[in-house]
């Protein structure tokens, strides 16, 4: 699903109140969504004078009920990895372009990031379909070498909850890492969140 605001601009509140309402009412699957996608939501209804504190914990709850290939991966081995590792590692149909591109584009070229829009959220659902019928993905890592990813257990894919509280309980070793990155961080728009005052 893309929803798209007209004119481009800054989330209007009505927009931001509808994205809320479809997210917290079915399942959602994210590739960084929890560090970005729901940070930026979450920053749109903190500054809507309608969004009160019980609409901004259900949209946290959300988030914590939401898979997130990127963080489950991140959780798992100790490091992030772009989506489009994974399609070309399962050779399933890539992006059409980057999100960096796409945002270059932003306020001259609304139509082409539709367009990427688009296809990034079919892009996500092949991945969603490969994993819940292979109970594992494959990637292509930057030196053009296909790795399997086998995360899943007991299910094919992790909330971001679940994946915080194994990372808590036995995070992987990042001792070979020159600056390794914290999963957790991806959470760290949390309580400014739920407590706007926070981010005063």
């Amino acid at each position: 699903m893309v929803f798209v605001e007209s004119p481009p601009g800054r989330l209007s509140e009505a927009t931001a109140e509808r994205l809320r309402e479809v997210l917290c009412a079915h399942r959602v699957v994210t590739h960084n969504g929890v560090g970005f996608d729901f940070r930026v939501l979450a920053n749109h209804l903190r500054n809507s004078s309608a969004a009160d504190t019980q609409k901004r914990r259900e949209l946290v709850h959300c988030c914590a009920s939401s898979y997130d290939l990127c963080l489950d991966h991140f959780t798992s081995a100790g490091y992030p990895v772009s989506m489009q590792s994974f399609l070309d590692g399962c050779e399933l149909s890539s992006k059409t372009w980057s999100g960096a591109e796409s945002a270059k584009e932003w306020e001259e070229n609304m139509d082409r990031v539709i367009e990427y829009c688009t296809s990034d959220t079919v892009a996500l659902q092949n991945l969603v379909r490969y994993v819940e019928k292979h109970n594992f993905l494959k990637r292509k890592t930057k030196k053009g070498n296909v790795v399997k990813w086998v995360p899943f257990l007991v299910k094919p894919m992790r909330t971001a909850k679940e994946c915080l509280a194994m990372h808590r309980a036995s995070a992987v070793d990042t001792s070979w890492m020159t600056d390794p990155l914290d999963p957790a961080d991806a959470f760290s728009w949390i309580p400014a969140a739920i407590q706007p005052h926070l981010a005063d």
